[in-house]
């Protein structure tokens, strides 16, 4: 969805269905089999990275999130526990929880979008998620010293 967005002013952009069916309007269009294979493989670009990205993601999160919502809750004295404070625990471990997860996994996440919105078919077909990273890399290596000298 984020590589094919609509420009025209006042037009409503496609949805998933449509989009999908943009995507195998192409896949179909050829007649060489190959072909054919080869575009219905781009449906699943991406998804190696994203695996790579949602299994460290959930084990960190997982693991995170109940030891801290019960060091959050060990703070409240059971006579004085109400619902705001067990609202308040939940949301409190479910925010540190996730924002550590984010953060160790984001350049798996940039991995994986940028694997999915690669309008070159071939080299999409091509690229593999450590190449990313080390792109990924590369260009972050390049631009934080250009940052430097703008502060």
């Amino acid at each position: 969805m984020q590589a094919f967005k609509v420009t025209e002013i006042d037009k409503k952009p496609p949805g998933v269905f449509q989009t999908l069916l943009g995507v195998m309007s192409h896949v179909k269009s050829t007649n060489n089999p190959q072909s054919n294979l080869r575009g219905y493989r781009l449906l699943w670009t991406g998804m190696g990275a994203q695996l790579a990205r949602d299994v460290p993601f959930s084990a960190i999160c997982w693991s995170t999130l109940e030891p801290t919502r019960r060091k959050l809750l060990s703070f409240v004295r059971h006579d004085e526990a109400n619902v705001f404070s067990v609202l308040g625990a939940n949301f409190g471990a479910g925010f540190v929880a996730g924002t550590l997860a984010a953060g160790v996994t984001c350049p798996l996440d940039v991995a994986k979008t940028r694997r999915q919105i690669e309008k070159d078919h071939m080299k999409a077909l091509k690229m593999t998620t450590r190449q990313t990273l080390m792109d990924v890399w590369r260009y972050a290596i390049v631009w934080i010293p250009s940052v430097e000298n703008i502060v």
